[in-house]
Order: structure tokens, then C-alpha cells, then sequence
């Protein structure tokens, strides 16, 4: 079990640190507001499942109402991502990695506000989908169907976004932007659809990231600091803007959590720390990363 439960931690993972990666390795933007929109896409599902269930007549269709919960916080996450980039991101993609921090962590601190102002300091939770789907018995051992459902998930959106970077025309597109926007924009490349395009890509991952997180955390302020953090170690051990780098920095990081926290809660953090900097200190561009970028 203690197994299956790194595997869905580092699945939560991945579907950030995809987000993160995919924004920096076209648009070359450091985003921290992918935390706000894992924690929006948990606030939304959270609420959307618990109010709609507190009405009786609709109990018989919990597991129904719950999976709708889950991509309505996914569309509009992604939505207010689009509305975010048309009217504060575009401004920034070409300046210092540093303002980009400190452009992309003012939004973080609103969007906290935002949550407190919305759904004040309450604790939002929705357990349906773990309970509804049941347990699967290997050997004498139950694992839950959801758990399972959500590795799967999260690998296929990575084998998914694989395939749209490197085997379709508008992954050639994004390839041709990353590479560098002002040969792009004199090919007739639009660098500024492709950017936007990009940012709602990754504003739904980091929106189903926490909408599928719900059942197992509820949604609660500051919620989105330790994924946050945890995500952009996956992104950076594993390489930045490698996909399968991710992956593996992402297991790597789900696995250690979930043994420290049954055998030695206390140092979980520190030992993900020391794991990540032997990483970087014998391999500076990542597990996978390429040197000089």
C-alpha cells in the first residue's frame, strides 16, 4: 500500500511539474501561480461536490456529481488561467527569470486572498470518489480503485503531451518558439497564440493536479505551498523541460514521501531535500536534463 501511495503523490507530481515544464520550455517562464491553480482546482471540485451532495435527492448520483466536480474545477481553472495570461502573464515573458519570480508570486499571494475571501478559512472536503470506487484485493492487500485510476490517468496526460510536443504539427510549432520567438515570429509563427495556448495547457494540469487531490486532502488555505515547492524540485531533478525526467524525479520524490511518512515522518522533507541536491550535485542539468541547457 505504502507503495501505490507514493505512486499517487508522485502522479499529483508529475501533472505540475508537466505544467512547469511545459511553460518554461516554450515560453520560458518561471510560474509560481501553478500553485494557485492546483489549489483552485481543488477549492472549485471540493465545493462543487460537497454542495451538490447536501442535497439528499441527488445522493443516489454522488459518484456522477463527483467526476463533474472534478472537471468543472479542471475547465475553469483552465479558464481563469486564459484570463490571466491575456491580462497580466503576456507582459512578462520577456523579462528576468527574477521579476518573473516575483511577477508570478504577487498572483500566487492574490489568488490566496482570493480563496480566503471566496470560501473564507473553512476546510472543503469530498472524499465521495475514493470511498464510491471502492478497493481492488492483490493477495490479500487492498489498494483503492481511485489510486490506481489516477496513476494511469496522470501517465497517459504525460505519454499525451509527449505526443503533442513531438509528433504533431503543433507540437513543431511549440518546438520552433522554444527554440527562439523572434525566428519563430519572422516564420509567421503567432508567438503570441502559441505562448497563450501554452499557459491554458499548463493552467489545466495544475487545475486537475488539485482537483484530483481532493478526496485524499481537503481544500484549505496555503494548500498549494508544499506541492508547489515539491513540483519544481521534480521539474529541476529530473531536467527542465524533459517530460521523463519529470517522471522519474517525480517517483523518486512520491516513493521517499510516502516510506518516510510510515517509518519516519519526522525527516520526510529533509531526506527529499538531500536526495534532490545529490541529484544536482553529481548531475547539475537533472536526471535527464541536457548540459548547457
Amino acid at each position: 500500500m505504502i507503495i501505490i501511495n507514493g505512486l499517487y503523490y508522485a502522479s499529483i507530481l508529475y501533472l505540475l511539474s508537466l505544467g512547469l515544464n511545459l511553460i518554461f520550455g516554450v515560453s520560458k517562464l518561471i510560474n509560481l501561480t501553478q500553485g494557485s491553480f492546483y489549489s483552485l482546482g481543488a477549492y472549485i471540485t471540493a465545493w462543487f461536490i460537497s454542495t451538490m451532495l447536501s442535497f439528499y435527492i441527488l445522493k443516489g448520483n454522488a459518484l456522477l456529481i463527483s467526476f463533474s466536480g472534478i472537471l468543472l474545477g479542471v475547465i475553469i481553472t483552465g479558464l481563469i488561467g486564459l484570463l490571466i495570461e491575456k491580462t497580466v502573464i503576456k507582459y512578462i515573458y520577456n523579462i528576468s527569470l527574477e521579476r518573473q519570480l516575483l511577477a508570478t508570486y504577487g498572483l500566487l499571494l492574490i489568488f490566496m486572498d482570493l480563496e480566503r475571501m471566496i470560501w473564507g478559512g473553512n476546510i472543503i472536503s469530498a472524499p465521495q470518489p475514493l470511498r464510491l470506487l471502492g478497493e481492488l484485493s492483490i493477495d490479500g492487500y487492498h489498494y483503492s480503485i481511485y489510486y490506481l485510476l489516477i496513476i494511469i490517468t496522470a501517465f497517459s496526460i504525460g505519454i499525451a503531451v509527449q505526443f503533442l510536443i513531438y509528433k504533431t504539427d503543433l507540437g513543431i510549432l511549440f518546438r520552433v518558439v522554444s527554440y527562439d520567438r523572434e525566428i519563430a515570429s519572422g516564420l509567421g509563427i503567432s508567438v503570441k497564440k502559441i505562448s497563450t495556448l501554452t499557459f491554458f495547457i499548463s493552467a489545466l494540469l495544475g487545475g486537475l493536479a488539485g482537483s484530483l487531490m481532493v478526496p485524499i486532502t481537503s481544500a484549505s488555505l496555503g494548500m498549494e505551498l508544499d506541492p508547489l515547492i515539491l513540483s519544481f524540485m521534480v521539474a529541476v531533478a529530473g531536467g527542465l523541460g524533459n517530460f521523463w525526467g519529470s517522471l522519474i524525479a517525480s517517483i523518486i520524490i512520491g516513493e521517499t514521501r510516502s516510506i518516510m511518512i510510515a517509518i519516519f515522518p519526522e525527516i520526510e522533507l529533509a531526506l527529499i531535500y538531500l536526495i534532490v541536491f545529490i541529484i544536482l550535485a553529481t548531475k547539475p542539468e537533472g536526471i535527464l536534463g541536457r548540459k548547457g541547457g
